[in-house]
């Protein structure tokens, strides 16, 4: 009976740090979304960064940071573009 409920403690230890980091990857994916809401890439990507150093496995952090990236690039790129022009 001891052993069952060392079994039943170890695996609820287990799934309460999948639990926290879950929440970690959540949480970091909101805040770097908030962050580029905002206009503030660097903070965003940062965010998104940690958040896939934690889960690689999700696509759609990866993607997200590199439309992110390439939303930055484009921007630079009008901004160079419209001081030329006028």
């Amino acid at each position: 009976m001891f052993l069952k409920g060392f079994v039943v403690c170890q695996v609820g230890q287990n799934l309460n740090l999948i639990n926290r980091h879950v929440c970690c990857v959540v949480f970091l994916s909101v805040q770097g979304n908030s962050m580029a809401c905002q206009g503030q890439y660097v903070t965003a990507i940062e965010c998104f960064t940690k958040a896939i150093q934690l889960d690689g496995s999700d696509y759609r952090l990866v993607q997200f940071i590199v439309e992110l990236f390439l939303f930055i690039v484009m921007s630079l790129m009008i901004l160079l573009l419209s001081q030329y022009v006028c």
